[in-house]
Formats: C-alpha cells, structure tokens, sequence
C-alpha cells in the first residue's frame, strides 16, 4: 500500500509473491536496481527512524524521505514484475526500426501473442 509512512513489513506479500514464482526473475528488466532499492530503503528506514524517535536528532522529514524510497522500490518492482508477466504471457518482441540506414532515436515494438 501507499501511505505517508511505510513499514519495513509492507513489502512482505510482494516479495514472498516474487520467490513463489521463480519463473518470472529471467523476464524482469532492472533487478538489480530494484533489489538496491529496497536495500537501500531497509537500510535507511531504521537509521532514520533511530534519529528521529530515539535520538531526537531528526525530524519527520527525514523519515518521510527514507518511506519515500521505500515507496519508490515498491513502485520499481510492480512495473517490474508485470512487464515481467506481460514479456511471459505474450511472448518475445520482435523490434523494427523505422528508418533504413539511420540511427532511429524510438523504435516500433509489436507484441504478438504467442501460440503454443
């Protein structure tokens, strides 16, 4: 869920739903910058949070900074992980570039779906 301050707990049912389902790691895009940012925000939401409760150091800001990475590394992965079901359920994807001799800038992606 989305909400102001994230818990070290809320990723829970979206990680254990990525070691259920093993098949879907050879289809994500960034995993390794998804993992640093959820490395990153466990890290992070400890240290802050000990600053600002324990210490007095901080302030909420800090801490609210440290959810909005947290908040972004949940937000990476489900991207991840349905680009990652949609590359499964339809298959490869076949790239073509517009332009013949020349570098093209965008190239045109045609899903197909794939028949077995």
């Amino acid at each position: 869920t989305f909400k102001a301050y994230l818990t070290l707990a809320d990723p829970g049912l979206f990680l254990s739903m990525i070691s259920l389902f093993p098949e879907v790691h050879g289809y994500l895009r960034h995993p390794i910058v998804t993992t640093l940012l959820h490395l990153h925000a466990a890290l992070l939401l400890p240290l802050q949070h000990i600053l600002w409760v324990s210490e007095g150091r901080g302030n909420a800001n800090f801490y609210y900074a440290a959810s909005l990475v947290m908040g972004m590394a949940g937000g990476a992965g489900l991207v991840d992980a349905c680009w990652a079901g949609m590359r499964i359920a339809l298959g490869d994807v076949k790239v073509e570039s517009e332009g013949k001799g020349q570098v093209a800038r965008w190239e045109v992606a045609r899903w197909e779906v794939a028949q077995e």
